[in-house]
């Protein structure tokens, strides 16, 4: 799956869990309570700023790549 920045180029990434390999992409991506599970990866594509705030797991198995 993929999520991608509106036309203001920010995203908020919230509330999620992820349980497939998907990947967010935009100039700032704000993100808080996220479960990485499954086995799943998680890319961010930021070309500016991420907040990763409080509320945030990866199960081991899983990947998380931050990647400018």
């Amino acid at each position: 799956a993929v999520t991608k920045a509106s036309n203001n180029c920010s995203v908020s990434f919230v509330n999620q869990s992820v349980t497939a390999n998907h990947l967010v992409s935009g100039c700032d991506i704000f993100v808080e309570n996220v479960y990485v599970s499954n086995g799943a990866t998680l890319t961010f594509s930021p070309t500016e700023l991420i907040t990763i705030n409080p509320g945030f797991t990866v199960d081991a198995g899983c990947q998380l790549i931050i990647s400018y």
